[in-house]
């Protein structure tokens, strides 16, 4: 996809996220996991889905961690599950 296109959905996607988030009254952390989102469809468009996905995994899991009321102590074993799950990507796609 061009890249024009995949900004023009990712901003798209964002405005329309955020406005479900103002409805909801989710406003914090929703806002992480709208940009994960965001950012897993952009470089998917753009063909970079392991940089998506990698966008997706650091963002959703600040997400479940700030939802949580920021509990430090998963913060190292959340961090540990996404550095696994962006080697087990970045393995996968060669």
């Amino acid at each position: 996809m061009v890249k024009q296109n995949a900004d023009t959905l990712g901003a798209g996607m964002f405005l329309v996220g955020l406005g479900v988030l103002f409805l909801l009254d989710w406003l914090w952390p929703g806002i992480l996991a709208l940009l994960g989102i965001c950012a897993l469809v952009t470089q998917w468009a753009r063909g970079n889905l392991l940089r998506g996905l990698s966008s997706f995994a650091l963002l959703g899991g600040l997400t479940i961690l700030f939802a949580d009321g920021f509990a430090w102590e998963y913060v190292f074993p959340i961090g540990l599950i996404v550095l696994g799950l962006i080697a087990l990507v970045r393995a996968i796609r060669g």
